[in-house]
């Protein structure tokens, strides 16, 4: 036997040249290229419908000669550097010569941004300078030639008076900017005269210099009557009282204290704001607080109301925003609302019952009223008992639009809990840290995590994804998993929709922020992943096909101990990549030019028992041999002995079959050491051998005590406890077959299989086993009564089953320690070019499976008429999305290049929206993966370990890091 070792260093071999980039530094003031700022940033803000990031320099920077005129500054969607916004002149007011800039070399403490009813809504900065605290600077314009601010001395809090300091700013919104403010009597934040301010962008009404200038009215309303200025022209600005006594905060007696920080969050599906404060009750045990109150505006006045009445609460200390009890503390630390895909609205906050230090690791999610006449109680918390409904036009078609809940929590028994499952996103608290930043689109929940929770913790950009029941309700969420590649210290995140980069702003500390990265599709930076690509283009180069399947295994796959793999296979080659290493119970993702050894054996055969040395390899290829037999290699699995086997296998399967790697007895590794960080528990001697008797191999699955393997014409289940499976001699159980179930030349063509339930992705749509039908027991196929799913309109032939679990693994749709699963469905007609995503929510099985295991979410354009999520309108054969990303691709047509492709339009893919509403087919923006002279796209995932998003096909790897 032959054996090429090798030690991948920074140069890339064997690669396709391509123009993309790796994860970039965006250049600010600093040209030395490793920072973007020269000082430290930390007020970010972002226009999500024009995807320009504001970033403001940090509060204490200000006033050295330091910050000049990146005291604020801006990027664009593809720019590389940030543009200055605090030039030394400017216009100021309605003066039309330039002045002195009071932004010059300022540090900034508040930055928002507010839209205005224009054609052009665009995003104009709105901040609070370091040292002014009660003052408000407005960007008219962003004009390159000269900038146009507005300066308004002096807000005004709730008596009518000069604030002596505002302590917080919604991030944006579309006419109106709020402010927490402090009463001028004292400096702090709660006692009487502290209040919501509320300016507004307008019209132009006043002042001859506006209407020369064109520019818009920008001032302080008048809560209590919505003027802004009086008959003179002069302000009238007056806040909306918001102390500790006021009803909206309190639950009997005045609350004991409130916080001097707010978050303030714009809903404009709804149109509210929400405001996060942290408080403590008052001193009797029947006193308690609400710590989010929602403001309505209503011709220019501002209305603060209740998130839930008084009633809703108890002493249980569990309704996560509110709370009874003697000086009880409720913390919320930051407020965001998220519109899922099925039409809800959810408030999504960070925080809950507790003090400010010990909340701010959990993030809950709180469904809300929407849809009903009564304006009262929309934007209010919704009764989580209450089941949605759909707006349904009454004349013919009878069409569909939005869902909701339209019945508010009004007792305790209504009320979302910190227990429900629904509730905890991510699963529970984040490990690696405190929560700085938060990010919500779609589905999907981003947290940003700066400084870790202690040293065997990482930060970095962590996210979860709501799953959903059949109404369309979050039932639960997906445990918390990293994105974007990165384990930096991350401040400020925000996700830029059209190609999935994050945009993230990092430093040593809190104090020290001074860099904003921007992750790219590329083939990997040398620092993180580039030698794995470089590896597998060597080892699955484009002449022989290159990567045919990509398989992400955790760290918690049976028959690994202490490592995640990922594998890549493809030709009659096979490789193992330990893409993390467990260490001390945190999954480190493996990265950087050295840490990418690689050994390749042929025959397939190894013949030097792993490790080769400390440290060594992180990669295994393996080719020829029985691989060459079996090929061309498609999918790839590790199963052990059993649920809790002792032994531990790999198998692999292809066009002419399936093959074992195992020992000359046909013993696989030692479960309870291997397989290993370095491939412990690869032995010389081992070899792949021919495993049963297959060909035309779809995929392979281990699940209990069994491995499943699905051909074109078959599915078969293979008991691991019995016969010498590492020898390949088995007594297969054949537990579906196309012969029985699919008319003439129908074939299988993807499965699912959790515990005792099954779904067949076949030609002729979806199956799955029949009500009391148990796969893992049943003896013929008969017995398991194969039926098919709910029909669903347009529904065509299967082309691939995506799960959706909270652990990651789609072994766990239906383990009863969860909430179930959902799966999405991408169905594929080539011959009319058509490609469609269905989606199903799958029940937990505690007895037996029966009609509510698997049922339809509630996708609907007509009354009673089961839809499709998403119809391309064209040929897709791979799709993948966590929530906020909805990717879909296909490889080569004639001319046409492969692509991957993501709605161009910010509006996501919802029930009640059809295509053409967001951008599909006719608005698609492809992903810039530089593949055009390729032919496949075989792999769509998010690599468990790094959580960059991995695209594969006969180019080999591209990477979003």
């Amino acid at each position: 036997m032959t054996q090429h070792y090798r030690l991948f260093m920074l140069a890339y071999i064997s690669m396709h040249a391509s123009p993309v980039h790796s994860a970039v530094t965006i250049t600010g003031d600093s040209a030395n290229g490793v920072t973007s700022f020269s000082f430290p940033i930390d007020t970010h803000s972002y226009d999500k419908k024009n995807q320009i990031f504001f970033v403001g320099a940090q509060a204490a920077a200000g006033g050295v000669e330091q910050v000049k005129d990146f005291a604020l500054s801006m990027l664009s969607a593809s720019g590389g550097n940030f543009i200055p916004l605090a030039p030394q002149t400017v216009q100021l007011n309605v003066s039309k010569s330039p002045v002195s800039n009071p932004l010059y070399d300022a540090g900034i403490s508040f930055l928002g941004l507010v839209y205005g009813q224009t054609t052009r809504d665009v995003g104009h900065p709105a901040v609070v300078k370091a040292g002014e605290p009660g003052t408000l600077y407005f960007y008219y314009d962003l004009n390159a030639k000269i900038i146009s601010l507005f300066q308004y001395v002096g807000v005004k809090d709730a008596i009518g008076n000069p604030t002596t300091g505002i302590v917080g700013m919604s991030l944006y919104s579309q006419s109106y900017l709020m402010l927490g403010v402090k009463p001028q009597a004292t400096t702090i934040f709660g006692d009487p005269g502290s209040g919501i301010a509320v300016f507004v962008l307008g019209t132009i009404t006043q002042g001859e210099g506006l209407k020369t200038q064109n520019w818009r009215e920008f001032a302080q309303v008048n809560v209590d009557n919505g003027t802004v200025v009086d008959a003179d022209g002069n302000s009238t600005g007056k806040s909306a009282p918001f102390d500790r006594g006021q009803a909206v905060l309190t639950i009997g007696n005045p609350l004991t204290s409130l916080g001097q920080v707010i978050d303030i969050h714009y809903d404009q599906f709804l149109n509210r704001f929400y405001i996060a404060v942290q408080l403590q009750a008052g001193g009797d045990p029947t006193d308690g607080g609400k710590a989010i109150v929602i403001g309505i505006m209503k011709n220019n006045k501002l209305i603060l109301s209740n998130i839930a009445p008084d009633s809703a609460f108890d002493t249980n200390q569990n309704k996560i925003i509110g709370t009874i009890g003697a000086n009880a503390p409720i913390s919320i630390q930051k407020v965001r609302s998220m519109r899922a895909s099925t039409n809800l609205p959810y408030l999504i906050v960070v925080g809950g019952n507790g003090d400010p230090t010990t909340t701010k690791r959990m993030v809950y999610a709180l469904p809300l009223v929407s849809g009903t006449t009564d304006a009262g109680i929309n934007g209010t918390l919704a009764n989580k008992n209450v089941a949605a409904q759909l707006r349904i036009a009454g004349k013919i078609p009878f069409q569909v639009g939005s869902r909701s809940i339209r019945v508010a929590a009004a007792q305790p028994g209504d009320m979302t809990l910190a227990t429900d499952a629904a509730a905890l996103v991510g699963g529970g608290e984040i490990e690696a840290g405190d929560i700085v930043d938060i990010w919500t689109r779609t589905d999907a929940v981003f947290v940003a995590v700066g400084n870790p929770a202690d040293v065997n913790q990482l930060p970095g950009i962590y996210y979860s994804q709501a799953l959903f029941d059949a109404g369309g309700k979050i039932k639960d969420w997906t445990v918390w998993q990293r994105v974007a590649g990165t384990t930096d210290q991350v401040f400020g995140t925000v996700l830029q929709q059209t190609q999935g980069n994050f945009l993230y702003m990092t430093g040593t500390s809190a104090t020290t922020i001074n860099t904003v990265k921007r992750t790219q599709w590329s083939v990997g930076a040398a620092a993180l992943r580039g030698p794995l690509v470089s590896a597998l283009a060597s080892a699955l180069p484009v002449d022989k096909g290159g990567v045919e399947k990509l398989v992400d295994l955790q760290q918690n796959t049976p028959g690994l101990n202490g490592i995640s793999l990922l594998m890549a296979i493809g030709g009659d080659t096979v490789v193992l990549a330990q893409s993390g290493t467990v260490i001390n119970n945190v999954l480190q993702p493996t990265a950087g030019a050295l840490a990418w050894p690689s050994v390749q054996f042929e025959n397939g055969t190894i013949d030097q028992t792993l490790p080769i040395a400390m440290d060594n390899p992180t990669i295994v290829a393996i080719t020829g041999g029985v691989l060459s037999d079996v090929s061309r290699l498609v999918t790839a699995t590790v199963a052990t002995s059993g649920d809790s086997g002792d032994q531990g296998w790999l198998f692999v399967g292809g066009t002419h079959g399936v093959a074992v790697l195992s020992d000359t007895a046909g013993t696989g590794w030692d479960t309870t050491t291997g397989l290993g960080p370095n491939f412990v528990g690869l032995q010389a001697g081992m070899s792949f051998k021919k495993f049963g008797n297959y060909s035309f191999v779809r995929t392979l699955v281990f699940d209990g005590n069994f491995l499943y393997v699905l051909t074109d014409t078959q599915l078969d289940r293979i008991d691991l406890r019995e016969g010498s499976p590492g020898l390949g001699l088995i007594e297969p159980v054949s537990v579906a077959t196309t012969q029985s179930l699919l008319a003439v030349r129908g074939t299988f063509v993807d499965c699912l299989i959790a515990g005792p339930f099954a779904l067949l992705g076949t030609t002729s749509g979806l199956l799955r086993v029949g009500n009391g039908q148990n796969i893992q027991t049943a003896l013929t196929e008969n017995e398991l009564q194969w039926t098919y799913a709910p029909p669903i309109e347009g529904s065509f032939a299967v082309n691939q089953i995506i799960p959706i679990t909270k652990t990651g693994r789609a072994q766990d749709a239906t383990n009863p320690l969860f909430d179930g699963a959902n799966i999405y469905v991408l169905n594929t007609y080539r011959g009319r070019d058509r490609a469609q995503v269905n989606r199903f929510t799958i029940a937990p099985v505690t007895s037996s499976v029966d009609d509510n295991t698997l049922q339809a979410i509630g996708d609907m354009y007509v009354r009673d008429e089961l839809s499709f999520l998403i119809n391309y309108g064209s040929l897709r054969t791979l799709f993948m999305t966590d929530g906020s990303f909805f990717m879909a691709g296909r490889g080569r047509i004639r001319s046409d290049v492969p692509l991957v492709t993501v709605p161009q339009a910010l509006l996501q893919p919802q029930s009640g929206f059809d295509g053409k509403s967001i951008g599909i087919p006719q608005s698609q923006s492809a992903l810039p993966l530089d593949i055009s002279d390729f032919n496949s796209i075989t792999t769509i995932i998010r690599e468990w370990a790094s959580g960059s998003w991995f695209i594969s096909g006969d180019f080999g790897l591209r990477i979003n890091e």
